[in-house]
């Protein structure tokens, strides 16, 4: 009950960091395809795929935590009088998750970037987007509410299937920046080979997961409903 919504809250802000920054990369490498610009940040995208969270999560923790101490070296809150309900304290929580939401969302928007790139890329030369420009509608617009729309329902599958990585790799940053969540339980109830404990932990992982599956495919069929549209 006190490890559960302190996981939730590194997924949830991982989840979002991956799909904004994702997002955004491939925008600026789909609107240049084949670019300086764009060969660079696919170069960058791939050595994020590759890249291990654990080792992210110690880079930025040797980085930005001990040789410049700009965040905290771990934990949730360093004054623990205050009541995370109030804007002191809720300051103080986003900035102890600032690192590790980074550690897991560098690879996830790496993921984001590569797939969304690839859909947005196809979705450009479509026939309603030659209408959208036929009709002196701006490349903004034409972008941001023709292409993106339409590009984004396969990375909403993509998200449900990567809430498993991302849960999975909760556990090894949880552990190493100390955050009070389902990863660093689970690792406890391992070491002390607390049996039920580490069932309970899996269990509660894995509905999450369903969980974030049938939302992702619940607004897949809200962006397209010709997906929950039964033939006949």
């Amino acid at each position: 009950g006190e490890a559960l919504p302190y996981s939730i809250l590194l997924m949830g802000a991982s989840l979002l960091a991956s799909v904004v920054m994702g997002v955004g990369v491939a925008l600026i490498q789909a609107r240049r395809p084949r670019s300086r610009l764009d060969r660079l940040l696919g170069a960058a995208t791939l050595i994020g795929v590759a890249a291990p969270e654990a080792w992210i999560a110690l880079a930025l923790l040797a980085t930005f935590a001990l040789a410049l101490p700009w965040f905290p070296v771990g934990g949730v809150m360093a004054e623990y009088g205050t009541s995370p309900w109030s804007l002191r304290g809720a300051l103080d929580v986003a900035r102890h998750l600032v690192l590790p939401t980074l550690s897991i969302c560098i690879v996830g928007a790496a993921v984001v970037a590569r797939y969304q790139r690839a859909a947005l890329i196809a979705t450009a030369p479509a026939e309603f987007v030659r209408a959208a420009r036929a009709r002196g509608l701006s490349e903004r617009f034409i972008w941001r509410h023709h292409i993106l729309r339409n590009a984004l329902t396969p990375l909403l599958t993509l998200i449900g299937l990567s809430l498993p990585a991302f849960a999975g790799g909760a556990v090894f940053v949880e552990r190493i920046f100390a955050w009070p969540g389902m990863g660093l339980l689970a690792t406890q109830a391992v070491t002390s080979r607390d049996a039920p404990l580490l069932t309970a932990c899996v269990f509660l992982s894995s509905l999450l997961v369903v969980a974030g599956s049938i939302t992702a495919d619940v607004v897949h069929a809200w962006l397209d409903p010709r997906v929950g549209r039964a033939d006949g």
